[in-house]
């Protein structure tokens, strides 16, 4: 869920002509994903409805077989609720598998 509504508020920050020219400027957009928030502008949180968290977690599904597993999507398009199902079946995605503090209390 923390990496839906990261990339929920890196996208609602991101200048639109970066966004456009993503391609072209990718340096430019990995900094700004690692770049902290300016806490003098905050993203409202109206910006966090349950479409886009569930959209940005989706988008996230490919890159974390990737990163996380070393595994590469190849269908096209990508089948969505297959890969969520594969990562929650295979590898307990999105359960917690260690002893945390919740960090919303």
């Amino acid at each position: 869920m923390l990496v839906a509504v990261h990339n929920v508020a890196v996208n609602e920050r991101l200048d639109s002509e970066l966004a456009n020219r993503a391609w072209d400027r990718l340096d430019a957009l990995r900094a700004e994903f690692r770049r902290p928030e300016d806490p003098g502008a905050p993203v409202p949180v109206d910006a966090f409805t349950v479409d886009r968290l569930t959209t940005a977690l989706d988008v996230s599904l490919t890159s974390t077989l990737m990163n996380r597993w070393n595994l590469v999507v190849r269908q096209r398009p990508i089948d969505v609720a297959a890969v969520r199902t594969l990562l929650n079946t295979r590898f307990g995605y999105g359960n917690s598998d260690a002893p945390h503090e919740d960090p919303f209390t």
